[in-house]
């Protein structure tokens, strides 16, 4: 997983960090390799999953959001929630394309914002899209030991995908597993990951 830089005037001057992104834009992170694959998953769904419009923003907290674009390869935004980087970013997901994900699969994005220079750790936020033969009952991730519970949400309509996010920024970095369950608790998918070095700094508008 690299982190990318970049620099954008949405509170001061903030520091942005994607995980697993390509050019500073919300694509798809690496994906988990299906979890065993010779059984099948009890299904049903989560009963909490709330029903979205199509690139409806869903807030993280007042920066960042999750939104879902129709399509059949899973498409997604997450990221930076002020209009113009939220709008760049669905065009570089409706010209790029989404991840396409295989049955039991899933993404995972992180990102990371300093939102002025005094500030002494970065708030990390975390979500993504998944894909399965049936809705997943819970999505976790676990940072640094410590376990947290994502929500999750679908299109109307959508058959076997929808996303996840977990709200505000999370403490910890250095090691995250995601993980989705059926309702018996059994795994479905996982992804599992640390942050390697800053690989690239871009640099936006100055405040």
């Amino acid at each position: 997983m690299t982190i990318r830089l970049l620099r954008t005037a949405l509170v001061g001057v903030a520091t942005v960090c994607l995980l697993g992104t390509a050019n500073g834009s919300a694509l798809a992170a690496p994906r988990a390799d299906t979890v065993g694959a010779d059984s099948r998953p009890a299904c049903a769904p989560a009963e909490d999953v709330r029903t979205v419009r199509p690139l409806e923003r869903v807030a993280l907290d007042d920066h960042v959001a999750l939104a879902l674009i129709p399509s059949p390869d899973q498409k997604y935004v997450f990221g930076l929630s002020e209009d113009a980087l939220f709008w760049q970013a669905v065009r570089d997901q409706l010209r790029y394309g989404g991840p396409d994900l295989a049955d039991d699969r899933l993404t995972f994005d992180g990102l990371a914002m300093v939102h002025d220079p005094e500030q002494v750790e970065a708030d990390h936020y975390f979500g993504g899209v998944w894909r399965t033969e049936c809705a997943p009952s819970l999505i976790t991730a676990d940072i640094d030991g410590v376990s947290h519970e994502a929500k999750l949400i679908q299109l109307a309509g959508a058959s076997g995908w929808g996303g996840y996010y977990f709200d505000g920024p999370l403490q910890g970095l250095s090691q995250v597993k995601v993980t989705a369950y059926d309702k018996d608790g059994a795994v479905i998918a996982e992804f599992e990951g640390g942050p390697e070095p800053a690989a690239a700094e871009a640099h936006g508008p100055a405040a």
